[in-house]
């Protein structure tokens, strides 16, 4: 039994039932890494599972404070009319992810675990921009250092022991061709 199964304490700050993190952990790759995001009202923490080791790294921002500045950039992200908010995806990665660095030097996969952060896809986050405000939306869009270029995410949604109906009878395969590919003039995609 490890320190974190035999003490209640420590395996409650693990928003998943720790026993099936420890399984999963079993079958991680040395690239590979599960993150998960807890928040309360002035402060959080990430928890950062390896196939060798897990680690709690605290985070110095709020619940509401963080939803704010997520539900801003969302906004920005969504709505064409308004520029995209590169400072605010800037500010958002150095206060979630840039506090993970130090103990992902090899990882360059994460599955996002159960986390309190839903409303928030890492792919609109940057790490990096050069001068951005004297830059149209379009230059700073290529010019950024999108954190998707050096990390793939996948967001796993825990499954509860309840039977669950996991056989359907259709089979469905979307592919799609956004209509709003012109408001951030991208070339259309005519044979898709």
């Amino acid at each position: 039994e490890t320190t974190f199964e035999s003490s209640n304490q420590i395996s409650s700050l693990m928003s998943s039932n720790f026993r099936q993190i420890s399984e999963i952990q079993k079958d991680l790759d040395s690239e590979s890494a599960i993150i998960s995001y807890t928040f309360g009202r002035i402060g959080g923490f990430v928890s950062l599972i390896k196939n060798n080791s897990i680690e709690i790294i605290p985070l110095n921002i709020g619940k509401l404070e963080i939803e704010n500045k997520i539900r801003s950039l969302n906004n920005s992200a969504k709505n064409f009319k308004i520029p995209f908010r590169f400072d605010r995806s800037l500010e958002v990665y150095e206060i979630i992810f840039k506090p993970l660095e130090p103990y992902i030097k090899d990882i360059k996969n994460f599955y996002i675990l159960d986390s309190d952060l839903k409303n928030l896809h890492p792919a609109i986050l940057i790490s990096h921009i050069e001068d951005s405000n004297n830059s149209s939306d379009y230059e700073n869009l290529l010019k950024a250092n999108w954190l998707i270029k050096d990390y793939s995410f996948a967001r796993i949604f825990p499954i509860s022991g309840l039977k669950k109906n996991i056989s359907f009878d259709e089979k469905f395969l979307g592919i799609g061709n956004p209509v709003s590919i012109e408001d951030i003039k991208l070339p259309l995609l005519m044979d898709t």
